[in-house]
């Protein structure tokens, strides 16, 4: 059977539920979208259903130990997860240009962290070793924010 690109496709509403699972603070901003990268006549990865939007301020210290620990995660595990790229705070990995470098978009990803995946990986939805990391990294933000009294 065809995959239907005109809806939000499995990973990222897996991941999403392991992330909002650990952290419920965080914010959904959305999987399937159909519309252009900002600035640009290219179809986003959101109009075929497979990016993730976390919404995450990196100005807000609580929020940007979080965000930083899943973008480690993130790109760490970016090719068992089946990850195109992964954007946040000025910075991204992706497939074509591997490793994390300054990103130059149009918005500079301090407000959330965007999430794509292949096609392929989008059809995902099961990640054991995702679920692990999130869990411990979860484990060492509410171990900080104890030691300091409720600041993370």
């Amino acid at each position: 059977m065809p995959i239907n690109w005109n809806r939000p496709q499995p990973a990222p509403q897996a991941v999403w539920r392991v992330v909002n699972a650990n952290f419920p603070s965080t914010g959904f901003g959305g999987i399937y979208s159909p519309r252009n990268i900002r600035g640009r006549s290219t179809p986003s990865l959101h109009a075929e259903g497979r990016a993730l939007d976390i919404m995450l301020k990196a100005a807000d210290p609580a929020q940007k130990i979080i965000a930083d620990g899943l973008f480690r995660i993130f790109t760490d595990l970016a090719h068992q997860i089946g990850l195109e790229e992964v954007i946040w705070n000025k910075q991204v990995w992706s497939q074509r240009h591997l490793g994390v470098h300054p990103y130059t978009g149009a918005d500079p990803h301090t407000g959330h962290m965007h999430i794509g995946f292949t096609r392929d990986g989008s059809q995902k939805t099961s990640f054991a070793l995702l679920e692990l990391r999130v869990a411990v990294l979860r484990t060492g933000v509410d171990e900080l924010r104890k030691a300091s009294g409720g600041l993370a």
